[in-house]
């Protein structure tokens, strides 16, 4: 992990994506701090998770996500120079469990750690993760499944271990799990630092853990893919990158020097993402479609991806569409193009289309997947046409374009393209094979 030291300041600036506010309605009383006992606190954001946990939902225009967490982990780490140690984990017994499976609204939750050796003039940070994972019995009573996330990572107690450095660690999709379980499977992480006396004069209960998604979303919607392609019958669908998925991710955002924002991070400069350095092809697909004759060409694409560094390749689009026959031979591919954001000051786009100067390479071609990002393609009612099945899929991008802001995807002049929104909305969004829930 670069830049350790940097963590401090991750928790100032970035857009909460788990835990932050409070709901007036379902809230545990938080225990106040004594002179030996001290609390935390804890909160679960309605509009930031996805509303199932099997695949990506698109936001819609007027419904507001719910959140899922089920298993939230705390980890407690004592600052040692310019590293943190790790010194305690806890299972927070997170409360909220009547209607998580289906998705709740904004929840929160008080905690008093059991370690209390904290020591005085010492920084420590607190850690938390948080997993969907299912559960069958009671919610007082709860047996979990090591699901979803929680089948993909491994339990939320051991994804860090006592007495190991912050930097020595991070979220890894576990040996012998198929990497096609990071499609569906949902993961958070943030942090706060706290001192003795902070923890001591209430300030921690006033400043809740703020988790962050630590993967990516992708949709697409789609209409009038070809039956075939110059005589040959099209079988199937797959959105892939250029690079077989990576498989870890650092449990906090990773920037380079000189930012405290991720948000600000230009494409160029990214690099929160760890590299797997696979070979194998087939890890390259992030969502695939069958073909149905009786879904007449209309289709959905979605996944959860970890993030992943830029394509670098002349005429290599970082996500494309590829189009195959039955035995997997490609018919037909679609680069997908995004707004290079060197051309604005910032980096919000400017609500046009890029038509690439040269047709083999465009620097739109070349972004990062982003954690904490939502990558649209189409909308559910203005999907993609395909029926020019060989030309590539331009990417519209809203004039007030923020990953954290949302913004329209609307516009009635240009096709609908790539866009990135904040609000994970309920609406049917299909499954990853493309049917509808």
């Amino acid at each position: 992990m670069k830049n350790i030291i940097k963590i401090r300041h991750l928790i100032y600036g970035l857009a909460a994506m788990l835990v932050y506010g409070c709901s007036e309605n379902d809230t545990l009383p938080l225990e106040e701090p004594s002179d030996s006992r001290y609390s935390i606190a804890i909160t679960v954001k309605n509009n930031s998770l996805a509303s199932t946990r099997t695949a990506v939902v698109d936001p819609g225009e007027d419904i507001y996500g719910k959140q899922h967490a089920t298993r939230v982990q705390l980890y407690i780490y004592k600052q040692e120079n310019e590293d943190y140690t790790c010194v305690a984990s806890e299972d927070i017994s997170w409360k909220h469990l009547d209607g998580a499976m289906t998705g709740l609204d904004t929840r929160q939750q008080g905690y008093r750690t059991k370690y209390q050796d904290y020591e005085d003039d010492t920084q420590y940070m607190f850690l938390a993760v948080g997993f969907d994972d299912t559960f069958t019995g009671t919610s007082d009573s709860p047996t979990f499944q090591n699901a979803n996330s929680v089948a993909a990572y491994g339990n939320p107690g051991s994804v860090a271990t006592i007495d190991k450095k912050l930097s020595e660690e991070h979220f890894k999709l576990q040996d012998g799990i198929s990497i096609n379980l990071i499609a569906q499977s949902e993961l958070f992480a943030g942090s706060e630092t706290f001192t003795k006396q902070q923890l001591k004069d209430g300030t921690a209960l006033s400043h809740p853990i703020i988790l962050y998604r630590r993967v990516a979303g992708v949709m697409g919607y789609f209409k009038k893919l070809p039956a075939e392609i110059e005589g040959t019958e099209v079988a199937h669908v797959k959105l892939r990158l250029y690079t077989p998925q990576n498989r870890e991710i650092w449990f906090l955002p990773q920037m380079p020097i000189g930012y405290d924002s991720p948000d600000m991070v230009p494409d160029k400069e990214y690099t929160d993402y760890i590299t797997s350095g696979s070979d194998n092809d087939a890890e390259r697909v992030i969502a695939s479609y069958e073909v149905k004759p009786e879904d007449n060409g209309v289709f959905s694409l979605s996944a959860y991806l970890l993030p992943i560094a830029a394509s670098m390749g002349i005429g290599q689009s970082t996500l494309e569409l590829v189009m195959t026959d039955s035995d997997g031979n490609e018919l037909a591919r679609r680069r997908i193009f995004y707004q290079p954001d060197n051309k604005t000051s910032t980096r919000s786009g400017t609500g046009i289309i890029d038509t690439p100067e040269n047709e083999d390479d465009s620097q739109a071609m070349h972004y990062p997947i982003r954690a904490n990002h939502f990558y649209r393609m189409g909308k559910h009612n203005k999907p993609i046409d395909l029926s020019g099945q060989t030309s590539d899929i331009y990417i519209e991008i809203d004039t007030v374009w923020d990953e954290y802001y949302g913004g329209a995807m609307d516009n009635g002049n240009v096709p609908p393209g790539l866009g990135i929104d904040k609000e994970w909305g309920e609406h049917d969004g299909g499954t990853l094979g493309g049917d509808k829930k």
